[in-house]
């Protein structure tokens, strides 16, 4: 009687069985099979035994199974439905009719549906009857978006869309046919997937043209521009995209940045950084050309350069134009300006910077300024790197690389002025306004306007500052690595082991209440209940055991030569249980021999709590104590200890190599004797 009221309070859970809009109350029982537990249900409701049935979870288009039953609690309810086989075999039979695509489209994330589907013979009939030519619009809306959902699953073979199905792609794509924004995003994803490493259509088939890709991120629809940009990207990895369409696109996405609607995720934001690498590749590229003169694109721009010039007679103009003739005459010098250094001088007459300060249009030679101040923008952008790009919003507006860099000149310009700098001290202001460059990009402005509000707000102070702090972490940095240090922290590390040591057997000592679930008996196939129940738990240091006062079991001793090891998480067998309501990550359990029970199995009511005690055991083994809390505890305890021992050495240079070895003890030969007097 006992064990059947024990099983009852722990694996039958009271739910509502809904079935044809009427629920009934039942009881499951969770050690059953789901089979034995829906026959049960069957012969209670008095359905016919021929018919098949599963459970599916309420507000959740989701079946039952033996790998998710766990989440069926007290209260739920669960619909009484036919099983994933015939449910399947009834949408097959109405495939296309409305209701069978929508019901199909609810349900193709649940793996249980999705494996009937290829049993069946599912897959390969919806994508014939995407073919026909007499389906509903409707219907053929939906079924893309469970095409999508099942390429997305690598349930569709690429060899099945072709022909007249792959055109059908190709005519969404392309906006012939007005869609839905579901089903437009449904189509750039199958459009996707059909792409191979080359970047082209598998079959051959005439692909959609680069515009009308272009043209969706106008959509006011995050999923149709995600996956429209994703589409665009990977065409444009392979083929050339004319100069036109990139720069729309640029300013399409611009736009959708700058309003901030949408969330940017992981995923979003991956897409946007591959786009802005095509963006800024001309960027690099220039950089690294040299210019000549007998280029027309060179001539042309100093053509601009002159007639800008001309009217307003600015001096920063009339400089530029002196200095780059001097520098296209090859006998004046090897130094060639590169073509970005001409586009941002040539941008930066056009806005007729006037006023520029003496020293800095006479700083020789200026050209060079220019560059190294173009290069310190890359290098803070992250375009020269050759590893990984970093997302700058900014980057989309029109002309941002050389607003950005008429900012910075106009910056440099101002701090010369007002600290009086002569020719000699511009280089060194150019060192802080780089460091200024980096904390204003930390902003993440996305105007150029914004970009030259946050760089004139930075001051000198805010600059020193980052420089010491990243100086003292570069330091302490250099300074762990030194062989002494090292040497001087495993000495002091054994000591510091046996006071975290002591302190996680005082915290055994003190005891503490936690949950504790039965386990398996020895020698009997009976299971005790699983039902949690509240322990007090201890540790006796005299009688070297531990003390659980059991409510049901009354107090009992575990002596520590009975534990055979401790368990945590995922491995503790009752956290693997089927219908566990435990969470793995405060899991214990101590696994005994010559006991009774072969597992204690406990729940910790916080982390820490589960790192003290699982240490404590452990260390009474005569284990290494190997949790995270016992990591980050050592290394904070050394830590202190260090920086004490060293809090009066700071300008004291510490030896790079290995302590000396310690000389030995000097033998005495000269004593004196104490019997001569």
């Amino acid at each position: 009687m006992d064990e059947s009221s024990a099983v009852r309070t722990v694996d039958v859970v009271s739910v509502g069985i809904e079935i044809n809009n009427v629920t009934h109350l039942h009881k499951i029982n969770q050690r059953e099979t789901l089979q034995e537990v829906i026959d049960q249900l069957k012969f209670n409701l008095g359905l016919p035994k021929g018919q098949m049935y599963a459970l599916q979870f309420d507000k959740r288009n989701c079946y039952v199974n033996e790998s998710n039953r766990h989440l069926i609690k007290d209260g739920d309810v669960c619909h009484l439905v036919y099983s994933p086989e015939v449910l399947v075999s009834t949408i097959l039979g109405r495939l296309n009719e409305r209701w069978a695509m929508a019901k199909l489209l609810d349900f193709v994330g649940d793996a249980s549906l999705v494996q009937q589907l290829e049993l069946q013979d599912g897959i390969s009939k919806l994508v014939t009857i995407l073919q026909d030519d007499d389906l509903l619009p409707e219907v053929k809306e939906l079924a893309f978006q469970v095409v999508a959902e099942l390429f997305k699953q690598d349930k569709v073979p690429v060899e099945w869309m072709k022909g007249r199905l792959l055109n059908r792609v190709r005519i969404q794509v392309s906006g012939e046919f007005k869609s839905s924004d579901k089903t437009l995003a449904a189509c750039l994803r199958i459009s996707l997937a059909l792409l191979d490493e080359t970047g082209r259509q598998a079959d051959g088939e005439q692909q959609v043209i680069l515009d009308k890709i272009v043209s969706h991120l106008e959509s006011g629809s995050q999923e149709v521009v995600e996956a429209a940009l994703a589409l665009l990207n990977k065409r444009t990895a392979s083929e050339a995209i004319e100069r036109r369409s990139l720069l729309r696109a640029r300013d399409l996405l611009a736009t959708r940045l700058q309003a901030a609607v949408w969330p940017i995720d992981a995923h979003f934001q991956q897409q946007l950084t591959v786009f802005q690498s095509r963006l800024t590749s001309r960027l690099v590229r220039k950089f690294e050309c040299p210019a000549n003169e007998s280029d027309a694109k060179v001539r042309r721009r100093l053509s601009t350069l002159t007639a800008t010039n001309a009217p307003s007679k600015d001096k920063f103009a009339e400089t530029t134009l002196r200095l780059l003739a001097e520098s296209m005459d090859q006998g004046q010098g090897n130094y060639q300006p590169n073509l970005l250094l001409i586009d941002c001088l040539t941008h930066s007459v056009r806005l007729q910077l006037h006023q520029l300060s003496d020293d800095l249009l006479k700083h020789q030679p200026f050209l060079h300024l220019c560059e190294q101040l173009i290069r310190l923008l890359l290098e803070n952008l992250g375009l020269l790197s050759k590893e990984t790009q970093m997302f700058h919003p900014i980057l989309f507006c029109d002309r941002a690389f050389e607003e950005m860099f008429c900012a910075c000149v106009r910056a440099l310009n101002k701090t010369c002025k007002e600290m009086r700098a002569k020719g000699e001290d511009v280089p060194k202001i150019l060192t802080v306004h780089g460091k200024k460059m980096q904390m204003a990009l930390r902003e993440t402005p996305l105007i150029p306007e914004k970009f030259e509000e946050a760089i004139n707000k930075i001051s000198y102070n805010q600059v020193w500052e980052a420089w010491l702090d990243e100086n003292e972490a570069q330091q302490e940095r250099a300074f762990r690595q030194k062989a002494s240090f090292l040497e001087l922290r495993e000495e002091l590390r054994p000591q510091y082991e046996d006071m975290v040591k002591m302190q996680r057997l005082r915290v055994m000592t003190a005891g503490c209440n936690l949950r504790r679930y039965a386990s398996k008996v020895h020698n009997s196939l009976v299971h005790r209940s699983n039902k949690e129940r509240v322990v007090n738990m201890k540790y006796n240091a005299n009688g070297k055991s531990f003390v659980i006062a059991d409510p049901e079991e009354g107090t009992f001793k575990i002596h520590k030569s009975q534990i055979k090891n401790v368990l945590t998480g995922h491995n503790c067998p009752h956290a693997k249980q089927r219908g566990s309501k435990i969470s793995p990550e405060l899991a214990l359990s101590i696994n005994l021999t010559n006991a009774d029970v072969e597992f204690i199995n406990l729940s910790a009511n916080s982390a820490k709590e589960l790192d003290y005690w699982s240490d404590g055991i452990r260390a009474l083994m005569g284990q290494s104590m190997v949790s995270t809390s016992y990591n980050s505890e050592l290394q904070d305890l050394l830590d202190m200890h260090l920086k004490i021992h060293f809090l009066g050495m700071e300008n004291v240079e510490f030896p790079d190599g290995p302590a000396p070895p310690v000389p030995e003890t000097p033998s005495f030969t000269n004593q004196l004797d104490i019997n001569a007097f």
